[in-house]
């Protein structure tokens, strides 16, 4: 795994997205098994191999966990045809620790919605959700195979840490 971190100086000015909407998440099974497919598209091909989640596999990963806040979950919508489609999605947990620490967690973009902006979009949205917050440091980590993720944080100005963002679990 590779660790990066940022600390927010200012706060983040997300541009827009052509032919998107970002909502948070309401909780819908619609909106799970929206999230659930986008992960399979998202993911599909990667070495290593990403396994799929089950609806059981987002409660546990994501609901049930001590940081979970349903508008900290980030829906990006596609606006541009009849069908309602998901093209990227990405989650923000904070940690209260004696410095507040964000970690952005499976920031994903359907294949064809890349190289648009979206996830910069997306990650500078939960930027400003942490820095609203109080958050001035956020972590994210990537597996060091995926290339295009790993360039994609670098050039947001995340930097590599030795600091592990599943320490903050325990």
């Amino acid at each position: 795994m590779l660790h990066l971190r940022r600390t927010l100086r200012k706060r983040p000015q997300p541009a827009e997205c052509p032919g998107v909407a970002i909502r948070p998440f309401a909780g819908t099974e619609a909106e799970v098994e929206a999230f659930l497919a986008l992960r399979r598209r998202a993911f599909r091909g990667l070495h290593p191999p990403v396994r799929p989640w089950s609806r059981d596999d987002f409660q546990r990963q994501l609901i049930a966990r001590p940081w979970w806040d349903p508008n900290r979950c980030l829906l990006a919508w596609a606006t541009d045809g009849q069908d309602r489609r998901l093209a990227g999605s990405a989650v923000l947990a904070i940690y209260a620790l004696e410095k507040p620490v964000a970690a952005i967690c499976w920031l994903m973009v359907a294949p064809e919605f890349r190289r648009r902006g979206l996830g910069q979009t997306l990650l500078a949205h939960l930027e400003q959700i942490a820095w609203d917050q109080g958050v001035r440091h956020v972590r994210v980590e990537t597996h060091s195979g995926w290339k295009d993720a790993m360039q994609f944080y670098l050039r947001q100005g995340y930097l590599p840490s030795s600091e592990r963002k599943s320490s903050l679990e325990s």
